[in-house]
C-alpha cells in the first residue's frame, strides 16, 4: 500500500514580497506530476477508508436465525417489525449488538417471546416453541345426556330433545343425525356398543336393546331384555355380542352375569351379595370389570374388581366414599373419585389395588378425559380453561376463551385428531388441541 504524503505544515505569514515564478517547462511538468500523484493517493486513501468503514460496520453487526420456515409468522424486535431474509433454515435478521425482545406471532398459537443479548459480531439461533391457543366450537343442541364417543373417533352419540331422541353428531362438520324415530321415555342410562348404532337403553321399566340400521330407520328394533333386575348393563369392549351386568332378582340372587346381547344365554360369574347396587365399568382390554358400590351409607361405597381371566372378585378399597372410576386406555391405571369433606377428589391405583395415590386434584371422573395412559384433561375449577394432568403429578393449563364460565358435565378426547369433546346440560363443544 502506498504511503500517503506527509501533512504539509501551513505556510509562514507573508512578507509582502512575491517570490519569483519560474516559467520553465520542466518546473511545470514536475508540478503536474505532483498533483496527479496526490490525486491518486487521495483516491486510494478514500477507498481504503471506505473499506475500513465497511469492515467496522459489518463487524459490528450480529445475526439472529429463527429456525422456522412457516409463512404465517410475524417477527418483531422491541416492538418493531424486523427486516428478515428467508433461507432454507429459517428467517435471518441482521442487527447491531445490543439487547432485544424478540416476539414471533404465529397463527393459532400464543406469541413466542424471548429476551436476547447479542455481542458484537455474534450469531444466535432461536428455535421457537409455540403454545397452541385452541378455540372452541359450540353446537347448540337444547339438551345433552349420556354422551359416548364412536369407536372410529369421528362422532359422538348422545340423548337429546329432553331425553327423547338419540343422535349421532359428526365432530368435524357438527352435523346431527337423529337415530330414533319415536320418542323415548324415562331413560336413565345409555350404553353404546363398539358396533355402530347399537345401544342398551335403561328405562323405568327395564333394559332395552335398540339396533339402529343406518340404511333404514323404519326397521329399527327395540327388544326388551329384562326388568329392573338387570343393573348397570355394559358391553364387552372387544366383543359387541357380549354383555355383562349385575343380576339382582326379587328372589335374592345377586350375581355378575355374562350373556349374549339378547340374553338367550346367561353365564353367572361371581356372587355380588357384598356389593350394593353396583355400577360396572369394563376395562378397554376386557381383562377387568370394576364394580363401584352405590349406597346411602358412604361407608359401603367401595371399589371392587373382577378379573375375567381367573374369575376372581377382589375388594380394592375399604374406606368407603368411592363415587366413580375409569380405566386408562391401556387398562393399566384406574382413576377413581372419592369424596372428602363434601368435595370430590381424584386418585389413582393399579387394577390389583396396589400403588394407591391421591393426586390432590378436585374433580369428577366423568369430567376427566384420558389423553393417553400417562395423563388426562380436567376442567379447571374457577376459570374457562382445561388443565392437563399427568399421573406423575405434573399439570399444565390449556387456556381458551368462552363467552361465560361453563359447567362441564363430561369430556372425551380423540387422540387421532387431537380433539377434546365436552358438554354442558345444553351444548356440545369441540376444541382442537393441535393443528
Amino acid at each position: 500500500m502506498e504511503t500517503p504524503p506527509p501533512i504539509i505544515a501551513p505556510n509562514k505569514p507573508s512578507t509582502g514580497k512575491v517570490p519569483p515564478v519560474s516559467s520553465s517547462p520542466f518546473t511545470k511538468d514536475i508540478r503536474r506530476k505532483k498533483l496527479r500523484s496526490w490525486g491518486i493517493t487521495a483516491v486510494i486513501a478514500a477507498f481504503i477508508l471506505s473499506l475500513l468503514g465497511l469492515y467496522l460496520y459489518t463487524s459490528g453487526r450480529s445475526t439472529i436465525l429463527i429456525l422456522d420456515t412457516s409463512k404465517d409468522i410475524t417477527i418483531t424486535l422491541n416492538g418493531q417489525k424486523a427486516p428478515t431474509k428467508l433461507t432454507n433454515k429459517g428467517y435471518e435478521i441482521t442487527v447491531f449488538a445490543g439487547s432485544y425482545r424478540l416476539q414471533i406471532a404465529k397463527t393459532h398459537y400464543l406469541p413466542f417471546v424471548q429476551d436476547i443479548l447479542l455481542g458484537r459480531g455474534q450469531s444466535l439461533q432461536v428455535r421457537p416453541a409455540y403454545a397452541f391457543q385452541p378455540t372452541s366450537k359450540q353446537s347448540e343442541v337444547a339438551t345433552v345426556d349420556y354422551v359416548r364417543p364412536s369407536v372410529d373417533e369421528k362422532s359422538v352419540f348422545y340423548l337429546g330433545d329432553n331425553r327423547k331422541t338419540i343422535y349421532r353428531m359428526n365432530i368435524s362438520s357438527q352435523i346431527r343425525v337423529p337415530l330414533t324415530t319415536t320418542n323415548l321415555h324415562g331413560v336413565s342410562d345409555v350404553q353404546w356398543s363398539s358396533q355402530p348404532d347399537v345401544a342398551l337403553i335403561t328405562e323405568a321399566d327395564g333394559v332395552y336393546l335398540r339396533e339402529i340400521p343406518t340404511f333404514n330407520f323404519t326397521t329399527q328394533t327395540l327388544v326388551k331384555l329384562g326388568g329392573p333386575e338387570i343393573i348397570s348393563p355394559i358391553w364387552d369392549p372387544l366383543n359387541p355380542e357380549r354383555l355383562a351386568f349385575a343380576y339382582f332378582t326379587a328372589g335374592g340372587e345377586r350375581s355378575l352375569v355374562f350373556s349374549d346381547k339378547r340374553l338367550t344365554k346367561m353365564d353367572r360369574k361371581a356372587d355380588l351379595s357384598a356389593i350394593p347396587n353396583p355400577k360396572l365399568i369394563w376395562s378397554p382390554n376386557d381383562a377387568y370389570i370394576l364394580l363401584v358400590a352405590r349406597s346411602s351409607d358412604p361407608g359401603l361405597e367401595n371399589l371392587w374388581v373382577y378379573t375375567t381371566a381367573d374369575g376372581t372378585l377382589k375388594q380394592l378399597t375399604t374406606g368407603g366414599s368411592i363415587l366413580d372410576a375409569s380405566f386408562s386406555p391401556d387398562s393399566g391405571i384406574i382413576l377413581y373419585e372419592s369424596q372428602s369433606a363434601g368435595i370430590s377428589v381424584l386418585g389413582t391405583m393399579k387394577p390389583d389395588g396396589s400403588g394407591q395415590k391421591q393426586l390432590n386434584v378436585a374433580g369428577k371422573v366423568a369430567q376427566a378425559a384420558w389423553k393417553g395412559s400417562s395423563g388426562f384433561y380436567l376442567p379447571s375449577q374457577n376459570s374457562n380453561a382445561i388443565t392437563s394432568y399427568g399421573i406423575d403429578g405434573t399439570s399444565k393449563e390449556v387456556v381458551f376463551a368462552f363467552p361465560t364460565q361453563l359447567s362441564i358435565k363430561g369430556m372425551f378426547y380423540f387422540g387421532t385428531s387431537k380433539t377434546l369433546i365436552f358438554y354442558t346440560d345444553s351444548s356440545l363443544y369441540t376444541v382442537g388441541l393441535a393443528l
